[in-house]
């Protein structure tokens, strides 16, 4: 009986996965590269922040040392935190952050699960309005908003911008519709034989099953709140967030002002690194998955 002899591999095998190799190399070597060029701008803004005007002065790209010999190392974060009223831009932005995030969370999440699980007469209608909403750019109604928010009183008013965030329309809207459209009804109709009614089948039953969709909307809406200009600018002139208050300070510091201005933006961007590093995985998972994962 004659053995079986495995055949030698083609040759052709061995060059195409010689040549995978060869692409995957290059396509890593190229993220890596443009990875290192976002995050190396950063690098040189944090040990600016930690330098004196002297050594800022020789080279921007040099390793901060004088203020750690002398033992001040926080002296521009200090000294920006007094002279700047970056604490009040703290609280400010921190106050429309979590407003914003939380109305941003649930108008859409309640406005997409009622179109989607319940049957009425404007139904489609609304959901037509819903799609035109997101046809028409924001700069086309700029001129009506801000003559309603000064009509109003609603200028300068957390009311007035939260009023803005609450918008239940949007891409998250629909992202929200089809994870309810495609959500089994099974759960709703077991909940109403046990007596339950709508809103604590929403809030006991539905949101709970959605956590994870949700919290990944709720870190992207914070970071666009936490990061948005446009807004405060437009309907809190005179209440600086970090935003509105670093712009107005980069356009009126010069020289050894440029370190506290350093130290302003690392300041701005530390909350939302630790935000990222913490729920970034859960988000990145999400996102890939279509933007609802259960």
């Amino acid at each position: 009986m004659k053995l079986f002899k495995r055949k030698p591999r083609s040759k052709n095998i061995y060059i195409s996965g010689t040549r995978n190799t060869i692409v995957y190399a290059i396509v890593f070597v190229f993220f890596v590269l443009y990875a290192f060029s976002l995050i190396f701008p950063y690098f040189i803004v944090v040990g600016n922040s930690f330098k004196n005007l002297s050594e800022y002065s020789e080279s921007i790209f040099s390793l901060p040392k004088q203020l750690f010999i002398t033992g001040d190392v926080f002296k521009n974060y200090r000294e920006v935190f007094v002279e700047y009223d970056v604490l009040q831009m703290f609280i400010n932005t921190i106050i429309l952050t979590i407003g914003g995030t939380i109305l941003g969370v649930l108008f859409p999440s309640t406005v997409s699960f009622i179109l989607a699980k319940y049957k009425f007469k404007f139904n489609s209608l609304i959901y037509t309005i819903a799609i035109v909403f997101m046809m028409v750019p924001g700069v086309g109604t700029l001129t009506a908003t801000v003559k309603l928010f000064n009509d109003l009183n609603l200028m300068d008013t957390y009311f007035g911008v939260f009023c803005l965030y609450a918008s239940p329309f949007g891409a998250y809207f629909f992202i929200l519709f089809a994870y309810y459209k495609g959500l089994s009804s099974t759960y709703m109709e077991a909940a109403y034989i046990d007596g339950a009614n709508d809103f604590y089948i929403f809030f006991k039953i539905i949101l709970p099953m959605s956590k994870a969709g949700l919290s990944t909307i709720a870190i992207l809406v914070g970071l666009n709140t936490w990061n948005d200009y446009f807004t405060p600018y437009m309907y809190m002139p005179n209440v600086k967030t970090l935003s509105t208050g670093l712009e107005e300070l980069s356009s009126n510091i010069f020289g050894g002002g440029m370190l506290k201005l350093f130290a302003a933006m690392v300041c701005m961007t530390v909350p939302v690194l630790i935000v990222f590093f913490i729920g970034g995985r859960n988000m990145l998972e999400n996102v890939a998955a279509g933007g609802i994962k259960e």
